[in-house]
């Protein structure tokens, strides 16, 4: 059995509250090599996040021979972090992780961008987002989300990484993919569970 997340949501200010399941299990029955090594020859993008770096970077190698394009969801730190960097296209992580740094955004962006990754992306909650590209490391690229009134903000983060994703595949320019990604986070925030209205397809942008 997998930890099941119990969540609470104020309904005055759209707030969480998260408890979990005290589980333990052993990762490595949910990310076996094989598994993995399969799953990356038949993708062409795998995001990740921290939970699964360590097992993630066993098989660092298959990215690389499969020419497979590889995102990290980086709530926060853990040690595999850094290892992971090089084999890293694209680094999205919290403003979160600059503070348990202890560094700035500005100097995260600049610190990651030089590791490996094409672009490094903090996001800053209801501020939106900042990024940097490997193309031009000097040029910060910034994109706040539209006002909304959140019902309930569960999953936003999730849905601004799979936006960004989708922004990716679709070959466009960082302004565009951070405004989008964005965009879509805050419109996933006034509906209960944050994935119910997704259809990347259908939304006009």
């Amino acid at each position: 059995k997998t930890p099941c997340a119990f969540i609470w949501t104020e309904k005055l200010t759209a707030k969480r509250t998260i408890v979990y399941e005290k589980i333990q299990i052993k990762s490595d029955c949910l990310y076996p090599p094989k598994i993995l090594k399969r799953f990356i020859k038949q993708s062409k993008y795998v995001i990740f996040d921290h939970q699964s770096s360590k097992y993630v970077y066993k098989v660092k190698e298959y990215f690389k021979k499969y020419n497979t394009k590889l995102m990290m969801d980086a709530e926060r730190y853990d040690k595999y972090m850094f290892k992971m960097l090089k084999y890293i296209n694209f680094f999205v992580c919290s403003s979160e992780l600059a503070k348990s740094l202890k560094i700035n955004i500005n100097q995260l962006l600049k610190k990651f961008i030089v590791c490996g990754p094409e672009i490094v992306c903090c996001t800053l909650g209801e501020n939106g987002a900042v990024a940097i590209c490997k193309d031009n490391p000097n040029k910060i690229y910034y994109s706040k989300p539209p006002k909304v009134k959140p019902i309930d903000t569960t999953g936003a983060g999730d849905v601004f990484h799979a936006g960004f994703m989708y922004g990716i595949i679709k070959g466009w320019k960082l302004e565009k993919i951070l405004s989008f990604a964005n965009k879509i986070a805050a419109l996933s925030t006034k509906y209960i569970g944050g994935n119910t209205f997704l259809n990347f397809e259908k939304f006009r942008y």
